[in-house]
């Protein structure tokens, strides 16, 4: 694991929930193709188990594993 993905999720566990483009905003910004890369790196975290993901709503929402909240919480779907 990257010392990139260890910032994401020590992002993840302070900020509870980030979308899609404030993972980019933190963490991808200086590059090309951040839309890309960040929704590489969600995939691979989430497919080992770091992080979960509502995906009811786009761009998605990402938590940490376990989420310390609910993922289906209207706040988070409206906002």
């Amino acid at each position: 694991m990257r010392k990139r993905d260890k910032n994401i999720l020590a992002d993840l566990d302070r900020f509870r929930c980030m979308t899609r483009n404030d993972i980019i905003d933190l963490h991808f910004s200086g590059l090309k193709n951040p839309i890309t890369c960040c929704n590489t790196v969600m995939k691979r975290l989430r497919r080992d188990g770091h992080i979960e993901v509502n995906a009811a709503q786009q761009p998605y929402i990402y938590f940490p594993s376990p989420a310390p909240i609910k993922k289906t919480r209207l706040k988070f779907l409206t906002s």
